[in-house]
């Protein structure tokens, strides 16, 4: 849904009173409007209606967000996912916010030590006596070492996915306005159980591999552990988003049931 001055028909005809901007402000913001020091006016210089902000006093916000929160705090902390929250119901991605700037030094690491692996692998390679499929194997693992790439290929994704949250917030907000009930969507413990597990095996299996290999150091495993669980977490984030979507539109779907059912019996 794009969001511009002119009102638009969003989800039943129902055409939002109020810029969605403010609509995405946290609920102490809004309820400052009743008196509030520091309070301030809308656009055209009126206060939201007090309905409107009672209304959203019981609104819980960021339901969708919360849901793949820990898939997303997973991908912030190994620098594929810089967006940050500066408020309730809206989400940003800024070149010189802390986030980025967090996710660019992880970076520059991540590449540093990709490199001096890199390096050893070669050495090891080119020194490798043995059978052909220990060759074979050897040379994998340089390969195994490309997904250092998504990074910053999520870092030019990541706008487009702000836009995403963002528009999620606005159909939450426009789905509690209709039904005057918040999503019903709970994927929160498959979520946290994605979260914690699957990095868990992700690293497990690279050290299991590693170990019966020759020349195995530790210290060479630690950037295939981290790549293997960027690429099984990225995996995860689409799967969790595909669920999202398929939940979102079986509530919607029983809700037109519901309202077809009601509509027929009354008639």
């Amino acid at each position: 849904m794009n969001v511009g001055t002119k009102a638009r028909s969003v989800f039943l005809d129902e055409k939002p009173t109020l810029d969605i901007v403010t609509a995405r402000k946290s609920i102490s913001e809004l309820q400052g409007f009743r008196g509030a020091p520091g309070a301030g006016p809308l656009a055209n210089g009126m206060p939201p209606p007090a309905a409107f902000v009672d209304s959203l006093t019981s609104y819980p916000q960021d339901i969708i967000y919360d849901n793949a929160k820990p898939i997303n705090i997973v991908l912030r902390l190994m620098g594929a996912l810089p967006i940050s929250k500066p408020r309730a119901g809206e989400c940003e991605y800024r070149l010189s916010s802390l986030t980025m700037i967090y996710s660019f030094f992880l970076l520059v690491g991540l590449l540093t030590y990709v490199v001096f692996v890199v390096i050893k692998r070669i050495q090891i390679v080119r020194n490798l006596e043995g059978r052909f499929e220990e060759a074979v194997i050897a040379y994998l693992f340089l390969v195994n070492l490309l997904p250092v790439i998504i990074v910053p290929m999520m870092w030019y994704e990541s706008k487009k996915v702000v836009v995403v949250w963002n528009h999620w917030s606005d159909f939450e907000l426009l789905y509690f306005k209709v039904s005057k009930r918040p999503l019903a969507i709970n994927l929160k413990t498959k979520a946290l159980v994605i979260a914690i597990v699957l990095p868990l095996l992700a690293s497990l299996s690279v050290v299991v591999t590693h170990v019966t290999m020759v020349h195995f150091r530790i210290a060479q495993v630690i950037p295939y552990c981290f790549l293997d669980t960027l690429t099984y977490m990225m995996g995860a984030y689409w799967y969790l988003s595909c669920e999202i979507l398929s939940a979102a539109a079986n509530v919607l779907a029983d809700d037109f049931q519901r309202v077809s059912t009601t509509t027929i019996s009354n008639t």
